[in-house]
């Protein structure tokens, strides 16, 4: 008896060191190009050895691997946990879909196993440059924007790059400033935007040493003619330098097409949806939990929720769980939005779940697509106890209850006229009525403004408890949580808070848009540029691999800088 205590100790204390020891691996980005420069970082709470040799063949390593830690305080606990950390850079030379890890961290005669990760390599896409000045072609140096489409719809992505060409070869780069894209404030960098690796090309049948730099992925805002302003660096060759200014470059955005479908997301791209029940039967009155996924391509971080097509009986409570595994590379946001519905189910009987729908723009056939989910059977068996409300059913039970009124008043006796017109009774019995219809009248009013009170004020409540729950989410995740659940509760915070102060009651998830209408109309330019700037930390420390602890801190103040100059929404 006391070797089977024993041996269930030691496989309990076994099992707590593994889980109390985390290796993570991740990659950045998710998503690049044959050659493209990319980052594995590898985080582990125990010192150790790094053994990586799941790697794919066409892998090659850049640059020697950097090896660190760094402390973190657990607030609630006042625990210091120190994490170490090892990072390299590579490329592989095959476009495909890779399978990168688990690393493994070696203490002594034990291993820790990281996750594995997965990577897209496409094909290198082919870029527009702008046009070069005369006087450009007879500088030591010169300077591009490149673009990969020079006309794009509203909500398509688009890849922008800095290209250098220079006659002498150039050592490195200083004192450089980007190009700007009107109507865009947050650029998603592809691949190590840094990076000095020089080829040498021809350009108009000349030699140059020339290399790309500060390649983005943005999302630019707006309709119409937009000119994308030079940059400028100093490009050196050891202690001298030559400054340059490059071209402009001018894209064309069009307006997408009018009448879209009434259940179109705002996704520009290419996207699947896909429907699961937890349970193909259940109780009369319980809960059943749906996942819808959308998944795809293009403006991902922008769609809006999807619309369920719900028989009767079946009523969502709550806002969705929305879980985001997301990564932006050179064709825009990839990855999938999960929502988690929790729907309680009125109706008994075997009830087909219609599809549930979404339709995009998908800018390279220039039309809206529809894509669908499959129907669902289920099974809701009778509960007796269940009393079910429905408000059709009600009507018809006042419809009869007149009827077997009416019936009643037809087998009254009666009465003369000559005898009973003029009489107090006759004007009783035609006044009694007439009084007793203007008092139900008014108190079906009065009843229905109260409902409609109750009913605001239970829907003021909910959202005030959804912003709550965020903000205490958020909190919680400041110094534990990774960058992307912490950023992604900011945001929610945000846009619960002005649904709140904006009384938004409309069957959608309130966006950037309706909340910059909003605030235009307020004129408050302070309110408007924290907005922006809480917006698009959140985008840039979502999709980027790490954020400081500090950055954190600073967001969630000036979250509640925004909270604090709002009406109806308490911190």
């Amino acid at each position: 008896m006391l070797n089977r205590y024993l041996t269930i100790f030691s496989i309990l204390t076994v099992v707590c060191t593994y889980a109390q020891k985390k290796v993570e691996l991740k990659i950045s980005p998710k998503s690049v190009e044959i050659g493209e420069t990319f980052s594995i970082i590898v985080t582990s709470t125990v010192q150790g050895q790094l053994v990586f040799d799941k790697v794919p063949s066409s892998f090659i390593q850049d640059y020697h691997i950097d090896i660190g830690n760094t402390s973190q305080i657990d607030h609630a606990t006042g625990n210091v946990k120190t994490l170490y950390f090892y990072s390299f850079t590579g490329m592989i030379t095959k476009a495909g879909k890779y399978n990168i890890g688990p690393a493994y961290i070696t203490n002594g005669s034990r291993s820790y196993p990281s996750n594995k990760v997965t990577i897209t390599v496409g094909k290198k896409v082919p870029m527009s440059n702008g046009e070069v000045s005369a006087q450009q072609l007879k500088d030591p140096a010169f300077g591009l924007i490149q673009v990969n489409k020079k006309t794009i719809y509203e909500g398509e992505p688009l890849l922008i790059s800095a290209k250098v060409f220079a006659k002498y070869n150039p050592s490195h780069v200083g004192a450089y400033k980007s190009y700007v894209v009107p109507g865009t404030t947050v650029k998603h960098s592809i691949g190590n935007t840094t990076s000095f690796k020089k080829s040498i090309e021809k350009y108009k049948g000349i030699e140059y040493y020339a290399f790309p730099y500060d390649k983005n992925v943005i999302f630019p805002s707006g309709i119409g003619k937009f000119q994308i302003e030079p940059f400028t660096m100093n490009l050196h060759q050891g202690y001298q330098n030559f400054p340059l200014v490059s071209n402009s470059f001018t894209i064309n955005i069009l307006p997408l097409p009018s009448n879209p479908p009434i259940d179109f997301i705002g996704g520009v791209g290419d996207f699947t949806i896909s429907r699961e029940i937890d349970a193909q039967s259940i109780k009369q009155g319980e809960v059943l939990k749906m996942t819808v996924t959308i998944s795809g391509i293009g403006n991902l971080q922008n769609i809006t929720d999807p619309v369920l097509n719900l028989p009767k009986g079946f009523t969502v409570y709550g806002d969705p769980i929305i879980t985001k595994n997301t990564s932006i590379g050179m064709h825009g946001t990839e990855g999938e939005i999960i929502y988690e519905f929790n729907i309680e189910v009125k109706k008994a009987g075997n009830i087909s779940l219609p599809v549930t729908t979404i339709s995009f723009f998908d800018p390279n056939k220039e039309k809206y697509i529809q894509a669908t989910t499959n129907e669902n059977l289920i099974d809701v068996k009778k509960d007796f106890n269940y009393i079910e409300t429905d408000p059709e059913a009600n009507e018809i039970k006042d419809t009869e209850l007149v009827i077997h009124r009416s019936k009643i008043k037809e087998e009254r006796e009666i009465v003369s006229l000559k005898s009973f017109f003029g009489a107090p009774g006759y004007w009783g019995g035609i006044g009694a009525p007439i009084l007793a219809s203007f008092l139900f009248i008014f108190l079906v009013r009065r009843k229905d403004k109260s409902e409609e009170k109750a009913i605001a004020k239970r829907q003021k409540s909910a959202k005030d408890n959804a912003f709550k729950e965020r903000l205490v989410s958020a909190k919680s995740l400041i110094d534990t949580g990774s960058d992307s659940d912490y950023y992604s509760e900011i945001e929610n915070a945000l846009r619960k808070a002005f649904e709140i102060e904006m009384k938004f009651s409309e069957d959608r998830r309130i966006n950037k848009t309706d909340i910059n209408d909003f605030i235009e109309k307020t004129g408050d330019s302070d309110l408007k540029e924290s907005v922006s700037s809480i917006f698009a930390n959140c985008e840039q420390s979502k999709y980027g691999f790490s954020s400081a602890n500090a950055s954190r801190h600073d967001v969630l103040q000036q979250l509640q800088l925004v909270i604090n100059k709002l009406k109806h929404v308490k911190w």
